[in-house]
């Protein structure tokens, strides 16, 4: 007889306390347990291939929805367990499967599932694809014309987190804030998933309406962004650095050690929270290439990004945007000053002639001190 802990091998990880967690962090739709669990139900009969498909229809609402979900002992709301709450002999897990990607050997199951998931995902304007090779990445769009319908959204929220739990080969995502989508779902698949992510781009917030869901969403990311330990490309865009995001995203740039490119576009902050993410930043010890955007050049009349600049130790290649009546006298001075930059690229700001000498002239070549000769050993050495 085959032992407890062979049999459970593959329990499924749709269990109720499963469905609780996600109807917990569903702050916009607010759907029940039931709600969450026929949802599931729905993914099992349309994306799990190796089983005949129900004549069931999708829920219409959350409320036609709120049914009872199957379970089996208290231990998983999937179909096919048995009383210990593993999955019978004859009924593999389907689509909440885990992960059978092999770096450069072999594909995870779910690309050839492609069609399936994206049948629900893009609904909501999201889609997976083949990134590159084996590595599959996560895209949301802005809607190109009608808002798509809360429970589309809600399934496609879902359906992320399912994916981000389960899936190492997920290597890159985008996301863009204006995809309708349940943000704290996603970004908890952030924190406690997402272990194979190593490019993450988020267009996110200009606003800061202090008490207001959009602050404790921009607060849940700048929490999540602080577990991803293995990002190595990091782009943000349209984001407010208050206090509070510039303190936790610089602690997360100045503490990584794997991340090696940094892009912020369209980044707004004053002065003093422009230079707190600065300050971090100066500290890190990975990021070869930097690109910032006007806020982040001008702060503290542009002292903070050239001390930042000077005092890095492995950057290599900086680009900056400023604006033409900003002069970045202070950057072009540390730049010759860094031991470790090689390329300084300026957009938009108003380069002073002079700031161009002293560059010059800090990099001009100097020539070696003539090598000494000594005289023949025939002739006498004159001493003075």
């Amino acid at each position: 007889m085959a032992s407890t802990s062979t049999k459970c091998a593959d329990v499924s990880v749709l269990t109720p306390d499963y469905m609780a967690l996600l109807q917990s962090l569903c702050a916009m739709s607010k759907p029940s347990v039931n709600d969450v669990t026929a949802i599931f139900n729905e993914f099992r009969r349309s994306l799990d291939t190796k089983k005949p498909k129900s004549s069931s229809r999708p829920s219409k609402s959350l409320s036609a929805s709120s049914r009872a979900s199957k379970q089996c002992s208290g231990k998983s709301v999937s179909n096919g367990v048995d009383v210990d709450g593993c999955e019978s002999a004859d009924n593999n897990l389907g689509f909440e499967r885990s992960c059978t990607w092999e770096p450069g050997e072999k594909r995870c199951w779910i690309v050839s599932d492609f069609d399936l998931w994206n049948r629900i995902l893009a609904r909501n304007n999201v889609k997976i694809r083949e990134y590159q090779w084996g590595e599959i990445s996560l895209e949301s769009y802005q809607w190109p014309a009608g808002k798509p319908d809360v429970l589309d959204m809600l399934r496609a929220s879902l359906l992320i987190h399912l994916l981000l739990r389960q899936h190492r080969c997920v290597a890159y995502i985008y996301f863009d804030i204006t995809t309708y989508m349940e943000k704290l779902v996603v970004w908890h698949a952030l924190k406690t998933g997402a272990v194979g992510v190593y490019r993450l781009e988020c267009k996110l917030w200009l606003l800061d309406v202090p008490g207001s869901m959009i602050e404790t969403e921009r607060s849940d990311f700048c929490e999540a962004l602080a577990t991803m330990k293995n990002l190595t490309w990091l782009l943000l865009t349209n984001i407010l650095f208050n206090y509070d995001v510039a303190s936790k995203i610089g602690g997360y740039v100045e503490e990584a050690t794997a991340l090696t490119i940094l892009q912020f576009d369209q980044v707004v902050a004053d002065d003093t929270n422009a230079g707190v993410f600065l300050d971090h930043l100066a500290r890190n010890r990975s990021v070869k290439k930097l690109c910032v955007n006007e806020h982040l050049v001008v702060a503290r009349q542009g002292q903070a990004l050239a001390d930042a600049v000077r005092n890095h130790v492995t950057l290599q290649e900086i680009e900056v945007y400023g604006n033409m009546e900003f002069s970045p006298s202070a950057l072009l001075a540390a730049a010759v000053q860094s031991q470790s930059l090689r390329s300084l690229t300026v957009h938009e700001c108003h380069v002073q002639a002079e700031d161009i000498e002293a560059m010059a002239s800090a990099l001009k070549r100097r020539e070696p001190p003539p090598a000494f000769e000594p005289p023949p050993p025939n002739e006498p050495v004159l001493q003075c």
